[in-house]
């Protein structure tokens, strides 16, 4: 058995949302006890002695957020960000990245990333082996692939339909060369 040493607190003048019909939805005060579970709700609540007290300013409370598309792992991937930036400190205490990591590298990112953030973070699993490692570098995969693509196309008629890739989801058209 764990014995939790945080202190209880006191948020006292807040507007709570999304807690259930019967909260009230003027504003409130709400108590978190030491185990840091909701103990009262209620105008004027009573704090214990050793509670940290802070003044919500009539300001909106809500449980945590979930956040359905980032891209969390930072130095995995071009684009990526930490957890703790777009996470608790910001409301948000589950997210769902979108797949930065593929089957060769996400025991990585679950080792690095998921397991020690204080966020819940679930994953999908990219169709690519390596996931969104380059993903920033797709447009130079992308002048590669078209100058492949229009130098084999001299012998279309009219136009040549040149994919960028899967990560761009679009197809791009140019006319064919002396068309």
């Amino acid at each position: 058995m764990t014995t939790d040493t945080r202190q209880p607190l006191l948020i006292a003048n807040v507007k709570p949302v999304a807690f259930g019909p019967a909260i009230p939805t003027t504003a409130t005060d709400i108590l978190v006890g030491g185990d840091g579970k909701i103990a009262a709700i209620g105008a004027g609540l009573a704090a214990p002695a050793d509670a940290e007290r802070v003044d919500g300013k009539g300001a909106f409370v809500s449980p945590g957020w979930v956040d359905l598309h980032v891209h969390v792992w930072h130095g995995g991937t071009d684009i990526s960000l930490r957890p703790s930036d777009c996470g608790a400190e910001r409301g948000v205490t589950t997210m769902v990245d979108a797949g930065s990591a593929g089957e060769a590298n996400f025991h990585g990112f679950r080792e690095y990333v998921i397991e020690p953030a204080r966020e819940r973070i679930k994953a999908f699993l990219n169709l690519g082996s390596i996931g969104l490692v380059a993903c920033n570098r797709v447009p130079e995969l992308a002048i590669s692939r078209i100058s492949t693509s229009i130098a084999s196309s001299n012998a279309m008629p009219r136009t040549a339909s040149i994919s960028s890739g899967s990560r761009c989801g679009r197809a791009m058209s140019s006319p064919a060369p002396g068309a």
